[in-house]
């Protein structure tokens, strides 16, 4: 768990996160996930104690200056002149950080990652050994442990020494009810913005001090002006930044800035926004898994928001060309804003349906069965182009769709359950959905190996538990197509994450070639899977 403050449960207080009984039926079966499913949800109603920013330091960015109170600007020609000022090494971020939270916080650089920054709570960090900063690895000396209090509830990761939240209602403060999703925002640190607001005790004005909840189960009426009496989760208390009228009336704004919180995490927010991207450590890990090349052509089959894209541009360096896709506009216009805000010039930003995205089929068939998206695409003649009359190459690479064997290396990390993601209060997917995802995941799949060049790299990942989605999906691969072989990554991404699950269709070997992250094993982290593959000549 992370750093958390104590406080009573009362018997209406959620403490695991609310999946429905099909779902949590279908989660303990024991080639699923078995009978560790209530601790499974119990896990990911909290935050991971690790909060991992990746320094975007691409070479040939514009420097930033940094602004430790706040968020920073873009430098001026005066200020990069300014080598006092100018930030341009992980090292310079890592202690504006410091500068920022103070004592409360303690930052390191791991140093098998080289954009990464994590942040834990000291109280939260004292006598671990391991996790992504392990003293080890650390290129910083761990700082003095100060004296723990005795009576704090051990975990198995961690000692919870944070102190005591009561919470605001016992000193009479009104009551803020808040979404599953802002709650859970909250809890890794942000404030409580207006649109995240349900409901709220009469009587709030700007300035008055509240108590904050989460709704668990989505039953909170929209303006509810009395005290909420369904399932909720506090987490914490704050100031109202407005009266409450206002809540329901502003599209933006915080409403209410947090004072004290239950889960001890670093407010980060708008801080070195144009350096610093808060990202998952395992989400991390796939740009380097992909290893992109300077001058390669990549594409990035589901995109948004844009983190492992501009990843892997800085990686690349900026140095050639890649394509992301997402299927909705609206996401294009985060992805796009995510790729300007980190320096990511080498990417082209397209609202295409990735299903769509071959405009032929295969000339030699690779697989027992073509892909219903690349017939389609083939007879529309507006897209289709014949990959005889035009050699696509990084230069001319143009707007999707592509024909077969066009790019050297691809992500495909599509939509998936997500369950594992934390912290997730509630999750209300059916289990038909869940259902669906894997076969989303599987035509995506075929349109992935189709366009990926022979000799090229194909990294496929998922952020959930349920192996049907990452290990079978790899099972999938192998034998639908005999030309893809699964190869290990790189050798430190399992000194962080562990194997695949037996009994899934993988082999032993095959199993140690592919990454897990299992929240309650890796209890650092939420859920992941990835596995990379290679793509050999017919």
């Amino acid at each position: 768990m992370a750093s958390v403050s104590r406080y009573v449960n009362q018997e209406n207080e959620a403490t695991s996160c609310w999946l429905r009984p099909e779902v949590v039926e279908f989660l303990s079966r024991e080639d699923i996930y078995g009978p560790r499913v209530s601790q499974l949800r119990r896990v990911i109603a909290t935050p991971p104690p690790l909060t991992t920013l990746r320094a975007n330091l691409a070479p040939g960015r514009t420097p930033v200056r940094g602004d430790v109170g706040g968020p920073n600007t873009r430098a001026s020609p005066a200020a990069d002149a300014d080598a006092a000022t100018a930030i341009t090494t992980r090292a310079q971020v890592a202690q504006h950080l410091r500068d920022k939270l103070g004592a409360s916080f303690d930052v390191a650089c791991d140093d098998r990652l080289p954009d990464l920054i994590v942040v834990r709570s000291s109280a939260s960090s004292r006598g671990r050994g391991g996790g992504a900063a392990a003293d080890s690895h650390s290129s910083e000396p761990p700082a003095p442990a100060p004296a723990e209090s005795a009576s704090a509830p051990p975990s198995a990761t961690t000692t919870a020494t944070a102190s005591t939240v009561t919470k605001g209602e016992e000193k009479g403060f009104p009551e803020v009810i808040v979404d599953a999703k802002c709650g859970e925002a909250v809890m890794r640190g942000a404030e409580v913005f207006a649109p995240g607001v349900v409901g709220a005790e009469t009587g709030i004005n700007t300035g008055h001090t509240v108590a904050v909840y989460a709704d668990a189960d989505g039953t909170c009426k929209k303006g509810e002006t009395n005290k909420f009496l369904g399932r909720k989760v506090f987490v914490g208390n704050g100031v109202a930044m407005m009266g409450r009228s206002f809540f329901y009336k502003v599209k933006t704004g915080v409403a209410v800035q947090m004072t004290e919180r239950v889960y001890h995490m670093p407010p980060l927010n708008g801080f070195l926004e144009d350096v610093l991207f808060l990202q998952n450590l395992p989400s991390m890990l796939v740009a380097p898994i992909l290893s992109p090349t300077p001058g390669s052509l990549i594409l990035d089959m589901c995109a948004a928001p844009g983190g492992k894209t501009s990843h892997i541009a800085s990686i690349m360096e900026n140095k050639g060309r890649v394509i992301a896709i997402d299927k909705t506009p609206q996401k294009v216009v985060q992805l796009k804003a995510t790729c300007s805000r980190l320096g990511a010039t080498c990417v082209e930003c397209y609202s295409f349906d990735s299903t769509k995205l071959l405009s032929e089929p295969p000339s030699h068939s690779t697989s027992n069965s073509t892909p219903a998206a690349a017939t389609t695409a083939s007879t529309n003649p507006s897209t289709a182009t014949s990959s005889a009359a035009m050699h696509v190459t990084i230069d001319n690479i143009g707007v999707p769709p592509y024909p077969p064997n066009t790019f050297d290396a691809i992500l495909l990390d599509p939509p998936c359950s997500g369950i594992g993601l934390r912290p997730c209060l509630r999750e209300p997917m059916h289990l038909k959905d869940l259902e669906g995802h894997c076969r989303y995941q599987r035509k995506l799949i075929h349109v992935a190996v189709a366009l990926l060049k022979p000799g090229g790299t194909l990294v496929y990942s998922t952020c959930t538990v349920n192996p049907q989605e990452g290990e079978q999906n790899v099972h999938f691969i192998l034998t639908t197509f005999p030309n893809m072989q699964l190869v290990a990554p790189p050798q430190f991404v399992h000194e962080f994450g562990g194997i695949g699950r037996n009994g899934t269709g993988l082999t032993a070997d095959q199993a140690r070639m592919v990454v897990r992250f299992d929240p309650c094993v890796q209890t650092d982290h939420p859920a992941f899977f990835a596995a990379k593959f290679k793509k050999n000549s017919v």
